[in-house]
């Protein structure tokens, strides 16, 4: 059964993947050379970092996509295996207040989301199975994980200690059936990265180049969503400057860093007027970028690390790899 489950996903990726090549712009043939962004780690070109995280003392942990794996980085350099589920594809990472690593993983039959213990033990909790693409993670200041299902167009919660529950379901998390913009072999690739703000969460929508607020009511129910950045009207299409928006990261004054997974940028989004600049292109050395996270250390809080998915071409650019890009402003603390 495991033999068969293996099989079952590697399938699914490979129709996946090359279905999503068709949406990416061709590969930059006049490329500069990357000036600002420096390599932190590179991968092997059958490795896909996706996700990303930081905890407060400076470890660094990454998700290989293919593998199923999820790896520690100390600041050292030394690298520790902490997960590795090869019947699911790994995808988003986040870090608790204690330490604790948490994975999301999907697409085949141990879907869900992983708590990896500070001493090394690892379990799924209770009710992500039940998530039909958990993707992207983020915490609340009161200990609350949420989750985002990318297919269903929903976010998850995970109160502590307890089970995960359907918090949130709505259109502008939902991503597209059809038309332009859509991304043909895939599920609705909506709601995406995520992260906390100041009683509400930040949330992508990946399809519908949508940057969307939901906020967190008294109780701990949602509110209703609205539209930060993005035109709800011109959905998808390459045109866009969020199109594909991936992962998101927060600095200490709110605003949004956003990886473009289909477009090989990195953005910079203004959350009051909802302007959008991109600071970072395929010309910098980008190849899918998918996930980003500001450092803890005492040198790298102003450096903005991220995954170079690198899904379409691994020889372009970095290539698979952890690059970094240095910032004059720091990044928000952890929760």
């Amino acid at each position: 059964m495991k033999s068969l489950s293996r099989f079952i996903v590697s399938v699914t990726m490979v129709v996946m993947i090359a279905s999503l090549l068709t949406l990416m712009p061709a590969t930059v043939q006049a490329k500069k050379t990357p000036t600002e962004v420096k390599m932190v780690r590179d991968f092997y070109t059958d490795q896909l970092p996706e996700g990303i995280a930081i905890d407060k003392i400076g470890n660094m942990y990454v998700s290989i996509q293919s593998k199923g794996e999820v790896w520690r980085i100390r600041p050292d350099g030394e690298e520790t295996l902490l997960l590795s589920i090869p019947t699911a594809n790994a995808f988003g990472l986040a870090v608790d207040a204690r330490g604790n690593v948490y994975a999301t993983y999907a697409f085949g039959t141990a879907q869900g989301v992983y708590n990896i213990t500070k001493h090394g033990s690892s379990y799924r909790i209770s009710g992500t199975e039940n998530i039909r693409w958990a993707n992207a993670l983020a915490f609340d200041e009161r200990g609350n994980l949420y989750v985002t299902d990318t297919w269903n167009g929903a976010i998850w919660r995970v109160t502590p200690g307890g089970s995960a529950q359907l918090w949130i379901q709505h259109t502008l998390l939902y991503g597209l059936d059809s038309g332009a913009g859509k991304v043909d072999g895939y599920p609705p690739i909506g709601a995406n990265g995520i992260q906390y703000w100041r009683g509400g969460l930040y949330v992508a929508n990946t399809e519908k180049g949508l940057l969307v607020y939901v906020p967190i009511l008294k109780h701990g129910d949602a509110g209703t969503p609205r539209v930060i950045a993005g035109d709800i009207d011109k959905v998808g299409g390459n045109e866009g400057k969020l199109y594909g928006l991936d992962g998101i990261a927060l600095d200490v004054h709110g605003n949004v860093y956003g990886a473009s997974v289909l477009l090989s940028q990195v953005v910079k989004i203004d959350p009051v007027n909802g302007e959008v600049q991109v600071i970072l292109t395929a010309a910098d050395g980008l190849s899918n970028p998918a996930s980003l996270a500001f450092g803890t250390g005492k040198h790298d809080r102003e450096t903005l690390f991220f995954t170079n998915f690198s899904v379409k071409d691994p020889s372009f650019g970095f290539g698979p790899a952890v690059l970094k890009l240095g910032l004059c402003v720091p990044g928000l603390p952890l929760p």
